[in-house]
């Protein structure tokens, strides 16, 4: 259990940093704070459910 909370934030920033992470065309536009916030929840949710899979 403490493995898995211990990846996800690991897992975060690798998506983060990746190129063709979809928040980034946002970032242009005005409304940037409030989508990739959700975005990164959304994607966060999604790693955690690769990893139970």
């Amino acid at each position: 259990m403490k493995n898995q909370f211990k990846s996800k934030p690991s897992q975060k920033s690798s998506l983060k940093s990746s190129p063709k992470s979809s928040p980034r065309p946002h970032q242009a536009s005005g409304k940037a704070p409030a989508f990739p916030k959700h975005w990164r929840q959304v994607a966060g949710n999604h790693a955690i459910m690769e990893l139970i899979s």
